[in-house]
């Protein structure tokens, strides 16, 4: 299955606050996203890169992404879109069973651009990989000794 990436100019990386379904092609999409991989890392660290796509294949670009940024040792970063319900309003968090947390705004890594909602747009750029360190093993004391 190829996708149907159609790339634009590269724009202003947008700031952000700090997203599956699966593929049985996942190998081959993550080839097919790799020469955007390699365009992404040419930019300049305040620039992001575009692509349009049919919306069925949009998660399995955002996965083959991720994954693509993984094995070149870089963190892909999406813009966030917020999610908006059938009446146009954002899609929120439901707390579980009487929870006090307060309801949050959900987001998509793409936006819609057209009314037909056929086809979305992503925003992608890379970042440093982060690795952390794995924290130490807590001692536990036996009551018994």
């Amino acid at each position: 299955m190829a996708l149907d990436i159609k790339q634009h100019a590269a724009v202003e990386r947008p700031i952000i606050a700090s997203g599956r379904q699966a593929s049985g092609e996942f190998a081959a999409l993550i080839e097919e996203v790799q020469p955007l991989i390699t365009e992404v890392l040419q930019l300049p660290a305040d620039k992001a890169l575009p692509v349009t796509l049919p919306t069925e294949q949009v998660s399995d670009l955002v996965r083959a992404l991720r994954a693509a940024g993984d094995a070149a040792n870089v963190t892909i970063r999406f813009k966030r879109f917020p999610r908006l319900d059938e009446n146009g309003n954002q899609a929120m968090t439901v707390p579980k069973n009487d929870d006090d947390s307060e309801p949050k705004p959900l987001s998509d890594p793409f936006e819609y651009i057209n009314k037909s909602q056929s086809t979305v747009r992503v925003i992608f750029w890379i970042s440093k990989k982060v690795v952390r360190k794995p924290k130490p093993a807590q001692e536990t004391i036996n009551p018994a000794d």
